[in-house]
């Protein structure tokens, strides 16, 4: 498993999307910051800076993370490497594992990097507004729904892996979970019940609950049983193809 995921690693550098998803995700906050400085009259507040960084990290960052796994599976069944690469029928679940373990630390990567970006972009903005407790929740809604949109997004190796060399399913089905996910925050308290069910709905719906809600819980759970499903599916496949 060492060796399949220093060797995922090292792939990294040749992984066109890998570089782009990441100068395109924490791109963000830094033209954010650009445009207040040079180009808005009217300034906005704190709150609502975060609010428009956050909105828009969450519909770049998925997509660019299903665009990156995507092309890291495509790749591997369109140059035929993955011929070399698979020798026994155990290793089959370590390729899979090693690819999800370096997409989880792409995703860290930028994540963080991101948030570091945010968090100074409002000190330069907004630094008399800023404090430890803004801070904090800046981390823990950035960090919170970044780990949910990683897990239900988990089933987009799966689909990358049985469509093999296709790149345009695992995207269109990335795109979807996108909307899904952005759509989560338009559900009303009614349908509330009925939307925690829906795994991308769960994403965002999860940040608007409190801690000791019961739909918190369940969103929880269903994003966690989904993800899962994501990898089980995505090995089952694998070990099925004949290469």
């Amino acid at each position: 498993m060492n060796n399949a995921f220093q060797t995922e690693i090292l792939k990294l550098r040749k992984n066109g999307m890998a570089h782009i998803g990441f100068i395109v995700t924490v791109s963000i906050p830094v033209l954010l910051v650009l445009k207040s400085v040079l180009i808005d009259k009217i300034k906005i507040d704190y709150h609502e800076w975060i609010q428009t960084v956050y909105m828009l990290v969450n519909l770049a960052f998925p997509i660019m993370s299903g665009f990156f796994i995507t092309q890291s599976i495509q790749k591997e069944y369109g140059e035929k490497t993955i011929i070399n690469i698979i020798t026994a029928p155990v290793n089959r679940k370590v390729f899979v594992f090693s690819k999800i373990a370096v997409w989880f630390c792409w995703y860290l990567v930028v994540m963080a990097v991101t948030e570091c970006l945010t968090i100074l972009g409002s000190l330069i903005l907004f630094n008399s507004q800023v404090t430890l407790s803004t801070i904090c929740f800046t981390v823990r809604l950035f960090t919170q729904i970044g780990l949910l949109s990683y897990i239900a997004f988990l089933p987009v190796i799966w689909i990358a892996i049985k469509q093999r060399t296709l790149f345009y399913p695992a995207i269109l089905c990335t795109l979807v979970f996108v909307l899904l996910q952005s759509a989560g925050f338009q559900v009303s308290e009614e349908l509330l019940p009925v939307a925690s069910f829906v795994p991308w709905f769960a994403i965002s719906i999860s940040t608007m609950l409190p801690a000791d809600s019961q739909y918190l819980y369940i969103c929880m759970a269903l994003i966690l049983c989904f993800g899962l499903a994501g990898i089980v599916l995505a090995i089952r496949e694998f070990r099925k193809q004949d290469l």
